[in-house]
């Protein structure tokens, strides 16, 4: 009998118990609910069909749960270089409310009423793009690469938001789906791993407990070099760049 077996054949009462004793040996082994080995991942723009991770390696796909996704907007009075560790001039993960690094509310307040969130602001009269960029970020946990954060830009969000919401559709959540990512040309897209495991009940309780640690460390690093999936060769809806 498998572990999954049993879980799924406990009482609720002795599947809280059982949560708890492994809570309880955590605590005595002195070791987090979830143990975060973040492995950045962005887009390389020398090689579009593959992702480039942190220590160098670069990979066709990452497959795996994504246990959280997040909004990024991202601003910079000055064009980003890759590879810069420059924080933006304002930065909104979330909520999409104005990040506390806005330099006296000069931008607006919400991402929604800001004017740099307005089409034609990209380098000051663009024909097209907003001076703020919007991104994705994913936390994924993959059995090949273990935590991944993985940055998606602006051209991609669209093929994202189908996926998360033709999974709505059928009843389901992202985190309840192993999903494969794959990028082609620069282009992210998204599909059902159907040779995957889904995530069992006790691993879906194991990633509640970790989302806020997986938030906490996104909003930290999301504005940091390539972390949000920034390149400077992808302007996306504007680079996040207002010339000047």
């Amino acid at each position: 009998m498998t572990s999954t077996d049993l879980t799924t054949q406990m009482t609720p009462q002795e599947l809280a118990e059982y949560q708890a004793a492994i809570d309880e040996m955590r605590v005595q082994d002195g070791s987090k609910a979830f143990d975060l080995r973040l492995m950045k991942v962005s887009l390389d723009g020398a090689e579009a069909d593959r992702f480039k991770a942190n220590d160098g390696s670069k990979h066709a796909v990452v497959a795996g749960v994504v246990v959280v996704a997040r909004k990024v907007r991202v601003f910079y009075t000055e064009k980003y270089k890759q590879g810069s560790h420059e924080r933006p001039n304002c930065l909104a993960v979330g909520n999409m409310v104005q990040g506390s690094e806005a330099p006296n509310g000069e931008f607006g307040g919400t991402c929604a009423i800001c004017p740099m969130n307005e089409w034609g602001t990209a380098d000051k009269g663009a024909a097209k793009g907003k001076a703020c960029s919007e991104r994705r970020v994913l936390g994924i946990l993959s059995n090949e690469l273990g935590p991944v954060q993985l940055g998606i830009p602006s051209t991609s969000i669209g093929a994202w938001d189908l996926m998360a919401s033709s999974l709505r559709g059928r009843g389901k959540n992202y985190f309840q789906v192993p999903m494969r990512i794959i990028v082609s040309q620069g282009k992210v897209t998204f599909s059902v791993d159907d040779e995957a495991s889904p995530p069992t009940p006790i691993d879906i309780m194991e990633m509640a407990k970790s989302r806020a640690e997986w938030i906490a460390i996104i909003e930290r690093e999301a504005g940091v070099d390539e972390a949000a999936g920034y390149d400077a060769e992808d302007d996306g809806d504007g680079g996040g760049y207002y010339g000047t």
